[in-house]
């Protein structure tokens, strides 16, 4: 006869899957049900304290069972038409959690800028970019790159030039490393020549010139070329 294992041998690693492997599927299943009757309800999250219970006090654990959870309220035949049915403001809530619980990843801005703004609905599309705004701002050289991926998507998806430029220059103003590229900061003067702000629009480029933020001197050779035709459109305009 095999000998059976006491429950204390088992690691808590494995207790905290189970737990969670058994409260999720209950979750999918209530959720697979209110699909079944056309409902796209999601519930809030519990709280921290609830989650990371469940995960016997392992947060990055508990992050990971909520982001499997929530990409899970997207299994629909159209995914652009199952994040259009998404309650945004419940959806938005589920990501703070897990950034709070796994405040060092980049994952939750990502999802928003790159996969939830997917929805046809642009007033969510709009309301899921300013949820990368909001958090930009808090940890501006952390999020650089979903913000800029957002005033692509303002630019061209809305065809809101106002709103990309106001991403555009968060990003110049607002960020401070030495890690964040050029280019990023760069990208507020190419949506103000769109604009037809050139004069405004040389003078953030001379600021990035003169700031010294290229090093490559090819690349810099550009910017000069770049800054002379501004100025001359505005003199032309």
């Amino acid at each position: 006869m095999a000998q059976q294992r006491s429950i204390k041998a088992v690691s808590k690693k494995v207790l905290a899957a189970l737990t969670i492997a058994i409260a999720l599927q209950i979750s999918f299943s209530l959720f697979s049900l209110n699909r079944k009757n056309n409902h796209a309800d999601i519930p809030p999250p519990p709280s921290d304290k609830i989650l990371t219970l469940s995960a016997l006090g392992d947060k990055n654990f508990a992050a990971t069972a909520i982001m499997l959870w929530l990409q899970s309220a997207d299994n629909n035949t159209s995914k652009r038409d199952a994040y259009s049915a998404l309650d945004y403001d419940v959806v938005q809530k589920w990501l703070d959690s897990y950034q709070r619980l796994s405040y060092k990843s980049s994952y939750a801005i990502l999802m928003a800028s790159q996969i939830y703004s997917m929805t046809r609905d642009d007033s969510k599309k709009r309301s899921m970019l300013e949820y990368v705004y909001k958090n930009f701002l808090k940890h501006p050289n952390r999020y650089w790159k979903w913000m800029i991926q957002s005033a692509i998507i303002a630019q061209h998806r809305l065809n809101d030039m106002q709103l990309a430029l106001k991403y555009a220059e968060a990003v110049r103003k607002k960020t401070t490393s030495k890690t964040v590229p050029a280019w990023a900061k760069q990208h507020e003067v190419f949506i103000r020549e769109d604009l037809g702000e050139y004069e405004v629009a040389a003078g953030v480029l001379k600021l990035l010139i003169d700031d010294n933020i290229v090093r490559d001197e090819k690349e810099r050779i550009f910017l000069l070329e770049k800054l002379s035709d501004l100025q001359q459109e505005n003199v032309e305009k």
